[in-house]
């Protein structure tokens, strides 16, 4: 089973996808190979890895491909490989795409899916002799109205791997930032090497508190807790009347009976389909409560392991979410344990106590 090798993985995001600035200085450093030694260390199998496209091609000289960009991602394989870790190779973003840009072209624009299909008829024919150590993941969180046109592209990214790559485990999300809900929209394809991916961060009101790039976060600006309860939503939006439609949040109990409610849509999908199911990002701000936050990835890794499910936390280094932060100190080693072998100390705040 391909997800027994993918079973506890991090992120390495704001390297090579999301970065600062796109300088070699940073490419040169923000990642190193004591991370990826430190990494291994504590107990963890894989590394996603999230590339930007501009890292191998650039706008101006499309089909292209950057030697030294691919330098980048040799190098972290031969990191990996030393140290005994698999890695998921995760297209970030993609030409006239990116997850969180509102000026999107590619379901559009024929020219701009010709150029994905070339990066990956690039990435498959570079890395066509490695083995199950690399996962190939298609495209980072698609955000769509419905799932219909990502189920015309997937499917041809497939084959343009398959071209040169027939036997690479290939990962396909569903649309609305790879959301749990939408997996049952995905249309499956007679491809027995693909493996199915969600995203989660439910209650987003919690995992992403008081992050100051999300609007109604930044305004919100309240500690909450889990398991806890969301208040004062009635006094913010009379605040803010923008944030209307966040009134069906007050009162919400924040414990394991929520996030079950989210989560068992992935067994539900997993089980109709009998397919190997992947979580490449879950996590909760590093500014939020240290013991909710343990207490919330308790919940989920729990979920995660009790259905075969593999999974990668996002994410390692800063980025609001990181094991360590910007210097590479260790936020909780308590979230480090629970995240490599399960184990955590017991934590006080029990739910009925809210």
């Amino acid at each position: 089973m391909i997800m027994n090798r993918y079973r506890k993985g991090v992120n390495v995001g704001g390297w090579l996808s999301q970065y600062p600035s796109f300088s070699n200085n940073h490419f040169d450093t923000f990642i190193s190979k004591e991370d990826v030694e430190r990494i291994a260390s504590w107990g963890f199998d894989h590394i996603r890895l999230p590339v930007d496209y501009p890292l191998l091609e650039d706008d101006a000289a499309p089909f292209i491909y950057k030697e030294e960009g691919f330098r980048y991602i040799d190098r972290f394989l031969s990191w990996c490989s030393e140290y005994g870790l698999n890695v998921v190779f995760d297209l970030h973003k993609a030409p006239g795409y990116g997850f969180f840009e509102n000026d999107n072209t590619l379901f559009e624009d024929e020219r701009m899916q010709e150029r994905l299909i070339g990066i990956w008829k690039a990435i498959a024919d570079r890395y066509s002799h490695e083995g199950e150590n690399l996962l190939f993941e298609l495209l980072n969180e698609v955000v769509e109205d419905d799932s219909s046109r990502w189920n015309v592209l997937y499917p041809r990214l497939v084959q343009a791997v398959r071209e040169s790559d027939s036997a690479r485990w290939i990962i396909v999300g569903g649309n609305r930032y790879n959301a749990v809900g939408e997996l049952r929209n995905l249309s499956l394809i007679e491809d027995g090497r693909i493996v199915y991916n969600f995203h989660f961060y439910e209650p987003y009101l919690f995992t992403h508190q008081r992050m100051q790039w999300v609007d109604v976060l930044r305004d919100y600006d309240k500690a909450l807790y889990f398991p806890g309860q969301v208040t004062g939503i009635p006094e913010f939006i009379h605040k803010h009347p923008q944030y209307e439609y966040v009134r069906e949040l007050d009162g919400q109990k924040m414990n394991r009976e929520l996030l079950l409610a989210h989560l068992n849509k992935a067994r539900e999908f997993q089980s109709a389909h009998e397919v190997p199911l992947y979580c490449g990002e879950f996590g909760s701000v590093a500014v939020a409560d240290p013991v909710s936050r343990v207490n919330w990835t308790r919940e989920v890794v729990r979920f995660l392991r009790d259905n075969g499910i593999g999974s990668a936390c996002w994410t390692y280094k800063a980025m609001d979410f990181g094991l360590v932060d910007e210097n590479g100190e260790v936020v909780s080693e308590d979230l480090i344990r629970l995240l490599t072998d399960g184990t955590v100390s017991e934590y006080e705040r029990e739910e009925e106590n809210i």
